[in-house]
């Protein structure tokens, strides 16, 4: 079956919902469920720039949703590696 023919939910909604209930110290009605969505293309990417370009965002804007992440996940998440950015072991 093509990949584009899947049945079942969605990994990134997985994921996603996985990331939320791990979250410490934060009420879910403070964080913004729009990050989820910045979080997965900074994740597939491990590029702030294309991220963002894929986002239709600025850089400037992702790297700052990048920042509120790493707060509320109390994560680096992503930092720099020999050759651009590397996933810390939580977010992979």
């Amino acid at each position: 079956r093509p990949d584009s023919a899947k049945v079942g939910p969605d990994p990134l909604s997985v994921d996603c919902i996985c990331v939320i209930v791990t979250m410490h110290a934060m009420h879910i009605a403070g964080f913004d469920l729009n990050l989820l969505t910045v979080l997965q293309a900074l994740l597939d990417a491990k590029n702030v720039t294309v991220a963002a370009r894929q986002l239709g965002l600025s850089q400037s804007a992702t790297s700052h949703a990048l920042a509120r992440l790493r707060v509320a996940l109390e994560d680096p998440l992503l930092v720099r590696g020999a050759h651009g950015l590397v996933l810390t072991a939580r977010a992979e």
